[in-house]
């Protein structure tokens, strides 16, 4: 299993692309028991954002042209990003776990039972929220 925390200078493979759950531990240990849980299941790519590495990154991305954009065509993947700005800020964790079609719904299924919060499905055509948001 590979955790990558990102930073404002990481170039993310999971956090810039469609076809991932993210979510919120509050704590490396939900994340390791997250992780756990999700290489049990076959996963084994993660990345995170947290502390001030997180938040530079989420600020980077806010003041971007995407992030303009985001603020006239405002979606639920701006409000999430503003949550996960807010979560980061508070010390929280935040990750992103790339999918396919076929095990989406073990990985909603296995972030949900790891007292993950807002957790969300952001596709290529359809974003989905799995409570909490």
């Amino acid at each position: 299993m590979t955790v990558t925390s990102i930073s404002a200078a990481s170039k993310p493979a999971v956090f810039t692309h469609s076809n991932i759950v993210a979510g919120v531990v509050a704590n490396h240990r939900e994340l390791d028991a997250l992780t756990a849980a999700l290489r049990r299941a076959g996963v084994d790519t993660v990345e995170t954002l947290e502390g001030e590495a997180g938040a530079n990154f989420l600020a980077r991305r806010k003041h971007s042209f995407v992030g303009l954009l985001d603020f006239y065509l405002g979606d639920m993947e701006t409000e999430s990003r503003r949550l996960f700005a807010n979560e980061v800020q508070e010390g929280h964790i935040v990750f992103a776990i790339p999918i396919t079609e076929t095990n989406k719904l073990e990985v909603v299924k296995v972030v949900r039972a790891n007292e993950a919060k807002h957790v969300v499905c952001f596709g290529i055509f359809v974003n989905e929220s799995f409570g909490q948001l």
